[in-house]
Protein backbone atom coordinates (compact mmCIF):
# COMPACT_ATOMS: atom_id res chain seq x y z
CA UNK A 1 0.00 0.00 0.00
CA UNK A 2 1.72 3.33 -1.01
CA UNK A 3 1.85 5.30 2.07
CA UNK A 4 0.33 9.11 2.33
CA UNK A 5 2.22 11.62 1.21
CA UNK A 6 2.69 14.81 3.43
CA UNK A 7 1.37 18.01 1.39
CA UNK A 8 3.60 20.30 3.67
CA UNK A 9 7.33 18.59 3.46
CA UNK A 10 6.25 16.16 0.72
CA UNK A 11 7.75 13.15 2.92
CA UNK A 12 6.21 9.47 2.88
CA UNK A 13 3.89 9.58 6.96
CA UNK A 14 5.57 6.43 7.86
CA UNK A 15 6.50 5.92 11.51
CA UNK A 16 5.13 9.34 13.09
CA UNK A 17 1.97 9.03 11.97
CA UNK A 18 -0.39 12.27 10.64
CA UNK A 19 -3.63 13.68 10.43
CA UNK A 20 -5.93 13.85 7.39
CA UNK A 21 -7.78 17.12 7.00
CA UNK A 22 -10.67 16.96 4.99
CA UNK A 23 -13.33 19.92 4.64
CA UNK A 24 -16.80 18.88 5.58
CA UNK A 25 -18.30 20.77 2.85
CA UNK A 26 -16.98 17.85 0.19
CA UNK A 27 -15.52 21.27 -1.78
CA UNK A 28 -12.32 19.31 -2.40
CA UNK A 29 -10.02 20.61 0.18
CA UNK A 30 -8.02 17.77 1.63
CA UNK A 31 -4.72 17.40 3.25
CA UNK A 32 -2.04 15.06 4.52
CA UNK A 33 -0.39 16.41 7.33
CA UNK A 34 2.88 14.40 8.70
CA UNK A 35 3.11 14.80 12.37
CA UNK A 36 6.27 16.88 12.37
CA UNK A 37 3.90 19.16 10.33
CA UNK A 38 0.57 19.45 12.18
CA UNK A 39 1.85 22.68 14.06
CA UNK A 40 2.50 24.73 11.17
CA UNK A 41 -0.37 23.56 9.21
CA UNK A 42 -2.96 24.89 12.20
CA UNK A 43 -1.12 28.28 12.47
CA UNK A 44 -1.45 28.79 9.16
CA UNK A 45 -5.21 27.90 9.16
CA UNK A 46 -6.71 29.49 11.79
CA UNK A 47 -9.80 31.38 11.58
CA UNK A 48 -9.66 34.93 10.29
CA UNK A 49 -9.37 37.44 13.17
CA UNK A 50 -10.99 40.01 11.06
CA UNK A 51 -14.44 39.20 9.92
CA UNK A 52 -14.56 41.69 7.09
CA UNK A 53 -16.15 40.62 3.48
CA UNK A 54 -17.44 37.57 5.28
CA UNK A 55 -21.44 36.19 5.09
CA UNK A 56 -23.32 35.40 7.88
CA UNK A 57 -22.96 32.62 7.40
CA UNK A 58 -19.25 32.47 7.22
CA UNK A 59 -18.91 34.74 10.17
CA UNK A 60 -20.79 31.68 11.66
CA UNK A 61 -18.41 29.08 10.69
CA UNK A 62 -15.55 31.09 11.55
CA UNK A 63 -16.62 31.51 15.31
CA UNK A 64 -17.66 27.70 15.38
CA UNK A 65 -14.30 26.77 14.02
CA UNK A 66 -12.87 29.82 16.55
CA UNK A 67 -14.23 28.67 19.55
CA UNK A 68 -13.60 24.25 19.32
CA UNK A 69 -9.99 25.40 17.69
CA UNK A 70 -9.95 24.04 15.01
CA UNK A 71 -8.27 24.75 11.56
CA UNK A 72 -10.26 25.97 9.20
CA UNK A 73 -10.81 25.17 4.54
CA UNK A 74 -9.06 28.22 3.20
CA UNK A 75 -11.84 27.44 -0.36
CA UNK A 76 -14.83 28.20 2.07
CA UNK A 77 -13.97 28.83 5.31
CA UNK A 78 -15.62 25.13 7.09
CA UNK A 79 -13.90 23.60 9.71
CA UNK A 80 -11.93 20.37 8.71
CA UNK A 81 -12.79 17.11 9.75
CA UNK A 82 -9.77 15.66 11.24
CA UNK A 83 -8.89 11.78 10.90
CA UNK A 84 -5.49 10.30 12.26
CA UNK A 85 -3.38 8.39 9.95
CA UNK A 86 -2.20 5.68 12.02
CA UNK A 87 1.42 4.18 10.56
CA UNK A 88 2.34 0.90 10.12
CA UNK A 89 3.17 -1.39 13.26
CA UNK A 90 6.28 -2.63 13.60
CA UNK A 91 7.79 -5.73 11.95
CA UNK A 92 7.97 -7.67 15.10
CA UNK A 93 3.96 -7.28 16.06
CA UNK A 94 3.03 -8.11 12.02
CA UNK A 95 4.58 -11.16 12.63
CA UNK A 96 3.11 -11.72 15.94
CA UNK A 97 -0.55 -10.94 14.34
CA UNK A 98 0.38 -12.96 11.33
CA UNK A 99 0.82 -16.29 14.08
CA UNK A 100 -3.03 -15.26 15.18
CA UNK A 101 -4.31 -16.55 11.23
CA UNK A 102 -4.41 -20.59 13.14
CA UNK A 103 -6.44 -19.36 16.32
CA UNK A 104 -9.91 -20.49 16.05
CA UNK A 105 -12.66 -17.47 15.53
CA UNK A 106 -9.49 -14.72 14.43
CA UNK A 107 -9.65 -13.50 10.64
CA UNK A 108 -7.01 -15.01 8.61
CA UNK A 109 -5.04 -11.99 8.00
CA UNK A 110 -2.72 -12.85 4.97
CA UNK A 111 -6.04 -14.58 3.21
CA UNK A 112 -7.67 -11.59 3.99
CA UNK A 113 -11.15 -12.64 4.97
CA UNK A 114 -13.11 -11.01 7.48
CA UNK A 115 -15.60 -11.16 10.08
CA UNK A 116 -18.97 -9.88 9.40
CA UNK A 117 -22.61 -10.16 10.81
CA UNK A 118 -24.30 -12.78 9.91
CA UNK A 119 -21.14 -14.71 7.97
CA UNK A 120 -20.75 -18.57 8.16
CA UNK A 121 -19.02 -20.48 11.24
CA UNK A 122 -15.41 -19.10 10.45
CA UNK A 123 -17.42 -15.27 10.69
CA UNK A 124 -16.19 -14.73 6.85
CA UNK A 125 -17.94 -13.06 3.77
CA UNK A 126 -17.50 -11.63 0.64
CA UNK A 127 -19.20 -9.39 -1.71
CA UNK A 128 -22.20 -11.51 -2.20
CA UNK A 129 -22.73 -11.61 1.85
CA UNK A 130 -22.53 -15.21 1.42
CA UNK A 131 -20.87 -17.36 4.20
CA UNK A 132 -17.64 -18.93 3.15
CA UNK A 133 -17.27 -16.59 0.00
CA UNK A 134 -13.27 -15.81 -1.00
CA UNK A 135 -12.23 -11.99 -0.52
CA UNK A 136 -9.43 -13.01 -2.39
CA UNK A 137 -10.79 -13.69 -5.73
CA UNK A 138 -13.14 -10.68 -5.18
CA UNK A 139 -12.70 -8.42 -8.63
CA UNK A 140 -13.13 -4.81 -7.21
CA UNK A 141 -10.16 -5.10 -4.96
CA UNK A 142 -11.97 -5.14 -1.18
CA UNK A 143 -10.47 -8.32 -0.46
CA UNK A 144 -6.90 -6.31 -1.08
CA UNK A 145 -7.95 -3.80 1.29
CA UNK A 146 -9.44 -6.27 3.75
CA UNK A 147 -6.13 -8.13 3.74
CA UNK A 148 -4.09 -4.74 4.15
CA UNK A 149 -6.46 -3.84 7.22
CA UNK A 150 -5.91 -7.76 8.83
CA UNK A 151 -2.72 -7.50 8.14
CA UNK A 152 -1.42 -4.11 9.22
CA UNK A 153 -4.03 -3.69 12.59
CA UNK A 154 -5.05 -7.24 13.98
CA UNK A 155 -8.45 -8.60 13.66
CA UNK A 156 -11.78 -5.72 12.89
CA UNK A 157 -14.09 -6.54 15.37
CA UNK A 158 -17.67 -6.91 14.75
CA UNK A 159 -19.24 -3.36 15.05
CA UNK A 160 -22.21 -2.45 17.83
CA UNK A 161 -24.50 0.62 17.26
CA UNK A 162 -25.77 1.95 20.60
CA UNK A 163 -29.41 2.88 19.26
CA UNK A 164 -30.56 4.70 22.98
CA UNK A 165 -31.02 8.51 22.41
CA UNK A 166 -31.61 10.21 25.88
CA UNK A 167 -30.61 14.04 25.13
CA UNK A 168 -34.01 15.48 23.31
CA UNK A 169 -37.38 13.61 24.13
CA UNK A 170 -39.19 11.41 21.42
CA UNK A 171 -41.67 14.24 20.08
CA UNK A 172 -38.09 16.34 19.08
CA UNK A 173 -36.28 13.57 18.45
CA UNK A 174 -38.42 12.42 15.11
CA UNK A 175 -38.66 15.81 14.06
CA UNK A 176 -34.93 16.36 13.81
CA UNK A 177 -34.87 12.79 12.47
CA UNK A 178 -37.05 13.74 9.50
CA UNK A 179 -33.95 16.05 8.78
CA UNK A 180 -31.94 12.81 8.75
CA UNK A 181 -34.22 10.69 6.04
CA UNK A 182 -33.48 14.07 3.89
CA UNK A 183 -29.54 14.65 4.52
CA UNK A 184 -29.20 10.34 3.91
CA UNK A 185 -30.86 10.29 1.03
CA UNK A 186 -29.04 13.27 -0.93
CA UNK A 187 -26.30 13.74 1.07
CA UNK A 188 -25.05 10.26 1.45
CA UNK A 189 -21.60 10.73 2.40
CA UNK A 190 -22.21 13.91 5.09
CA UNK A 191 -23.92 11.13 7.62
CA UNK A 192 -23.47 8.04 9.02
CA UNK A 193 -25.77 5.27 7.87
CA UNK A 194 -26.70 3.53 10.86
CA UNK A 195 -29.93 2.30 11.99
CA UNK A 196 -32.48 5.16 13.67
CA UNK A 197 -31.99 5.79 17.04
CA UNK A 198 -34.60 4.65 19.93
CA UNK A 199 -36.02 7.24 22.31
CA UNK A 200 -39.00 6.60 24.32
CA UNK A 201 -38.07 9.67 26.91
CA UNK A 202 -41.75 11.58 27.06
CA UNK A 203 -41.99 15.19 25.74
CA UNK A 204 -44.39 17.57 24.09
CA UNK A 205 -45.13 17.57 20.28
CA UNK A 206 -43.10 20.23 18.88
CA UNK A 207 -45.07 23.59 18.10
CA UNK A 208 -44.95 25.95 15.11
CA UNK A 209 -45.91 29.33 15.19
CA UNK A 210 -46.31 31.62 12.52
CA UNK A 211 -46.83 34.90 10.82
CA UNK A 212 -46.15 36.71 13.98
CA UNK A 213 -43.24 38.50 14.60
CA UNK A 214 -41.32 38.09 18.54
CA UNK A 215 -43.05 41.02 19.92
CA UNK A 216 -46.46 40.07 18.76
CA UNK A 217 -46.05 36.28 20.28
CA UNK A 218 -45.66 37.54 23.71
CA UNK A 219 -49.10 36.77 24.75
CA UNK A 220 -48.99 32.94 23.24
CA UNK A 221 -45.32 32.47 24.91
CA UNK A 222 -46.35 33.46 28.68
CA UNK A 223 -48.12 31.14 31.18
CA UNK A 224 -50.68 33.50 31.90
CA UNK A 225 -52.36 34.77 29.28
CA UNK A 226 -55.10 32.83 29.77
CA UNK A 227 -56.14 34.41 32.62
CA UNK A 228 -55.46 38.14 31.26
CA UNK A 229 -53.02 39.28 34.19
CA UNK A 230 -50.46 42.18 33.35
CA UNK A 231 -47.42 40.54 33.60
CA UNK A 232 -43.92 40.80 32.34
CA UNK A 233 -42.96 37.98 30.24
CA UNK A 234 -40.08 36.09 31.75
CA UNK A 235 -38.17 32.81 30.47
CA UNK A 236 -36.15 30.27 32.98
CA UNK A 237 -32.87 28.80 33.40
CA UNK A 238 -33.76 25.99 31.77
CA UNK A 239 -34.81 27.60 28.50
CA UNK A 240 -32.90 28.96 25.56
CA UNK A 241 -33.53 31.04 22.69
CA UNK A 242 -31.77 30.23 19.44
CA UNK A 243 -31.48 33.28 16.74
CA UNK A 244 -30.01 32.75 13.67
CA UNK A 245 -29.54 36.22 12.37
CA UNK A 246 -27.46 38.90 14.61
CA UNK A 247 -30.60 41.25 13.74
CA UNK A 248 -32.81 39.16 15.80
CA UNK A 249 -30.33 38.66 18.19
CA UNK A 250 -29.97 41.90 19.14
CA UNK A 251 -33.79 42.53 19.63
CA UNK A 252 -34.53 39.81 21.60
CA UNK A 253 -31.39 40.69 24.11
CA UNK A 254 -32.68 44.11 24.06
CA UNK A 255 -36.00 42.71 25.03
CA UNK A 256 -35.60 40.58 27.02
CA UNK A 257 -31.59 41.28 29.12
CA UNK A 258 -32.04 38.50 31.50
CA UNK A 259 -33.15 35.72 28.96
CA UNK A 260 -30.34 32.84 27.52
CA UNK A 261 -30.48 34.32 24.25
CA UNK A 262 -27.69 32.29 22.08
CA UNK A 263 -26.85 32.63 18.65
CA UNK A 264 -27.00 29.34 16.63
CA UNK A 265 -23.21 28.90 15.88
CA UNK A 266 -22.58 28.99 19.37
CA UNK A 267 -25.25 26.18 20.33
CA UNK A 268 -23.78 23.33 20.08
CA UNK A 269 -22.53 21.43 22.57
CA UNK A 270 -25.34 22.81 25.36
CA UNK A 271 -28.33 21.06 26.31
CA UNK A 272 -31.30 23.04 27.61
CA UNK A 273 -35.26 21.89 28.96
CA UNK A 274 -36.84 23.91 26.45
CA UNK A 275 -35.36 25.59 23.36
CA UNK A 276 -37.79 28.44 21.02
CA UNK A 277 -36.18 28.73 17.60
CA UNK A 278 -36.59 32.06 16.33
CA UNK A 279 -36.68 32.59 12.25
CA UNK A 280 -34.62 29.62 11.72
CA UNK A 281 -35.86 28.58 8.15
CA UNK A 282 -35.80 32.40 6.65
CA UNK A 283 -32.63 33.67 8.06
CA UNK A 284 -30.87 30.00 6.84
CA UNK A 285 -32.83 30.11 3.63
CA UNK A 286 -31.29 33.94 3.43
CA UNK A 287 -27.90 32.58 4.30
CA UNK A 288 -26.99 31.19 1.39
CA UNK A 289 -27.92 31.62 -2.56
CA UNK A 290 -31.07 30.30 -3.78
CA UNK A 291 -31.65 28.78 -0.25
CA UNK A 292 -35.20 28.11 -0.76
CA UNK A 293 -34.61 25.29 -2.39
CA UNK A 294 -32.79 23.60 0.32
CA UNK A 295 -36.40 23.54 2.26
CA UNK A 296 -37.90 22.57 -1.32
CA UNK A 297 -35.34 19.22 -1.03
CA UNK A 298 -38.77 17.38 1.16
CA UNK A 299 -41.02 17.84 -1.91
CA UNK A 300 -38.42 15.57 -4.13
CA UNK A 301 -38.06 13.64 -1.27
CA UNK A 302 -41.42 12.23 -0.74
CA UNK A 303 -41.69 12.13 -4.61
CA UNK A 304 -38.52 9.58 -4.50
CA UNK A 305 -37.27 11.38 -6.59
CA UNK A 306 -32.73 10.96 -6.85
CA UNK A 307 -31.51 13.07 -9.86
CA UNK A 308 -31.43 16.64 -8.96
CA UNK A 309 -28.87 18.99 -8.36
CA UNK A 310 -28.22 20.11 -4.77
CA UNK A 311 -25.09 21.58 -3.08
CA UNK A 312 -22.99 21.75 0.38
CA UNK A 313 -24.78 24.77 1.41
CA UNK A 314 -28.18 22.90 1.48
CA UNK A 315 -26.33 20.31 3.46
CA UNK A 316 -24.88 22.88 6.36
CA UNK A 317 -28.62 24.35 6.51
CA UNK A 318 -29.93 20.71 7.74
CA UNK A 319 -27.03 20.16 9.81
CA UNK A 320 -27.39 23.82 11.48
CA UNK A 321 -31.09 23.01 12.00
CA UNK A 322 -30.92 19.82 13.49
CA UNK A 323 -28.17 20.58 16.09
CA UNK A 324 -30.92 23.69 17.03
CA UNK A 325 -33.57 21.47 17.37
CA UNK A 326 -31.59 18.71 19.37
CA UNK A 327 -30.60 21.32 21.82
CA UNK A 328 -34.48 21.04 24.06
CA UNK A 329 -34.89 18.17 25.88
CA UNK A 330 -38.51 19.01 27.02
CA UNK A 331 -40.05 21.51 24.50
CA UNK A 332 -39.32 22.80 21.29
CA UNK A 333 -41.04 25.58 19.60
CA UNK A 334 -40.10 27.26 16.24
CA UNK A 335 -41.29 31.03 15.83
CA UNK A 336 -41.32 31.61 11.99
CA UNK A 337 -42.30 35.23 11.20
CA UNK A 338 -42.07 35.03 7.32
CA UNK A 339 -43.12 31.54 6.05
CA UNK A 340 -42.66 31.80 2.31
CA UNK A 341 -38.89 30.73 1.95
CA UNK A 342 -39.96 27.79 4.07
CA UNK A 343 -43.78 26.74 3.45
CA UNK A 344 -42.39 23.64 1.65
CA UNK A 345 -40.69 22.22 4.95
CA UNK A 346 -43.68 23.48 7.66
CA UNK A 347 -46.30 21.53 5.04
CA UNK A 348 -43.85 18.36 4.99
CA UNK A 349 -43.87 18.42 9.10
CA UNK A 350 -47.46 19.22 9.54
CA UNK A 351 -48.62 16.47 7.15
CA UNK A 352 -46.45 13.96 9.07
CA UNK A 353 -47.52 15.24 12.19
CA UNK A 354 -44.56 16.20 13.19
CA UNK A 355 -45.09 19.39 14.67
CA UNK A 356 -48.44 21.25 16.33
CA UNK A 357 -50.13 24.61 15.15
CA UNK A 358 -52.61 25.02 18.03
CA UNK A 359 -51.26 26.66 20.74
CA UNK A 360 -54.61 27.41 23.27
CA UNK A 361 -53.43 25.45 26.25
CA UNK A 362 -49.91 25.51 25.95
CA UNK A 363 -47.03 28.13 27.06
CA UNK A 364 -43.20 28.10 26.65
CA UNK A 365 -42.13 31.11 29.14
CA UNK A 366 -41.33 29.27 32.78
CA UNK A 367 -39.99 31.72 34.99
CA UNK A 368 -37.46 29.88 37.83
CA UNK A 369 -36.09 31.01 41.39
CA UNK A 370 -32.96 31.65 42.47
CA UNK A 371 -31.44 27.98 42.96
CA UNK A 372 -32.31 26.82 39.24
CA UNK A 373 -30.43 30.34 37.73
CA UNK A 374 -27.39 29.04 40.22
CA UNK A 375 -26.70 25.67 39.17
CA UNK A 376 -27.25 26.58 35.42
CA UNK A 377 -24.70 29.15 36.60
CA UNK A 378 -22.69 26.56 38.00
CA UNK A 379 -22.58 23.88 35.05
CA UNK A 380 -21.57 27.24 32.21
CA UNK A 381 -18.66 28.16 34.56
CA UNK A 382 -17.54 24.46 34.61
CA UNK A 383 -17.20 24.50 31.10
CA UNK A 384 -15.76 27.88 30.80
CA UNK A 385 -18.60 29.59 29.32
CA UNK A 386 -18.39 32.53 31.67
CA UNK A 387 -20.62 35.14 29.73
CA UNK A 388 -23.69 33.02 30.09
CA UNK A 389 -22.62 31.84 33.00
CA UNK A 390 -22.33 35.79 34.36
CA UNK A 391 -26.06 36.49 33.26
CA UNK A 392 -27.25 33.02 35.34
CA UNK A 393 -25.35 34.30 38.71
CA UNK A 394 -26.73 38.34 37.67
CA UNK A 395 -30.58 36.74 37.66
CA UNK A 396 -30.07 34.16 40.73
CA UNK A 397 -28.43 38.02 42.94
CA UNK A 398 -31.56 39.58 41.77
CA UNK A 399 -33.40 37.01 43.33
CA UNK A 400 -31.35 37.56 46.43
CA UNK A 401 -29.50 33.98 46.30
CA UNK A 402 -27.07 34.37 49.20
CA UNK A 403 -23.50 33.46 47.09
CA UNK A 404 -24.40 34.78 43.80
CA UNK A 405 -22.94 38.18 43.80
CA UNK A 406 -19.90 35.98 44.47
CA UNK A 407 -19.85 33.80 41.64
CA UNK A 408 -20.74 36.49 39.54
CA UNK A 409 -17.52 38.63 40.46
CA UNK A 410 -15.83 35.20 39.81
CA UNK A 411 -17.11 34.69 36.21
CA UNK A 412 -16.64 38.40 35.04
CA UNK A 413 -13.02 37.83 36.48
CA UNK A 414 -12.77 34.54 34.67
CA UNK A 415 -14.06 36.03 31.65
CA UNK A 416 -11.32 39.01 31.69
CA UNK A 417 -9.02 36.09 31.81
CA UNK A 418 -10.20 34.42 29.22
CA UNK A 419 -10.71 37.14 26.85
CA UNK A 420 -7.14 38.06 27.34
CA UNK A 421 -6.22 35.17 25.44
CA UNK A 422 -6.39 36.23 22.30
CA UNK A 423 -6.24 40.04 22.19
CA UNK A 424 -2.97 42.11 21.14
CA UNK A 425 -0.84 43.06 23.75
CA UNK A 426 -2.63 46.47 24.70
CA UNK A 427 -5.69 44.83 25.02
CA UNK A 428 -4.49 41.72 26.40
CA UNK A 429 -2.81 43.69 29.89
CA UNK A 430 -6.26 45.72 30.50
CA UNK A 431 -7.97 42.25 31.01
CA UNK A 432 -5.72 41.14 32.96
CA UNK A 433 -5.63 43.77 35.21
CA UNK A 434 -9.16 43.67 35.48
CA UNK A 435 -9.56 39.99 36.30
CA UNK A 436 -6.78 40.71 38.95
CA UNK A 437 -8.35 43.28 40.48
CA UNK A 438 -11.90 41.28 40.92
CA UNK A 439 -9.50 38.57 42.37
CA UNK A 440 -8.05 40.45 45.07
CA UNK A 441 -11.78 41.74 45.63
CA UNK A 442 -12.89 38.38 45.77
CA UNK A 443 -9.96 37.33 48.36
CA UNK A 444 -10.61 40.41 50.28
CA UNK A 445 -14.35 39.51 50.84
CA UNK A 446 -13.35 36.18 52.32
CA UNK A 447 -16.39 35.24 50.41
CA UNK A 448 -17.93 31.42 50.65
CA UNK A 449 -15.90 30.29 47.28
CA UNK A 450 -12.49 29.44 49.11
Amino acid sequence: VDPEICNTCKEAILEVGGMEFKCQKNCGGLFHICKGCLGSFRDEHQPPSSKKGLSQTERGLVECARKWGKAICPFDNFAFRETPIVPPLPEQLRAAGAKMKSMPGVMQLQTGTNPGVGGGPSGSRGNNGGPGHDDNNDDNGDGDERARRGFEYGPVPPTLQLRGAHRSGAAIYKLASSLLDVLGAYFPGSVDQVQPEINRAASETPVVVTGLSFCEAEPILQSHAETGEDIALEFGAGQVIVTFHEDDYNLIVARFPDALVIAVWDIKGLEFQDALLYNPLRRLANSIPNGKLAWELVTSFLEGATEIDTSGDQCALYKTLYVAMTRARRKLWILEEHTADGQAILDFWINKGLVQAKTEGLHFAIATGPEEWMRKGIDFFEDKNFALAVKCFKNANARKHITAQHYQTLAIACEHEEQARNKSANVRQEHLQEASALFETLATEKSELY
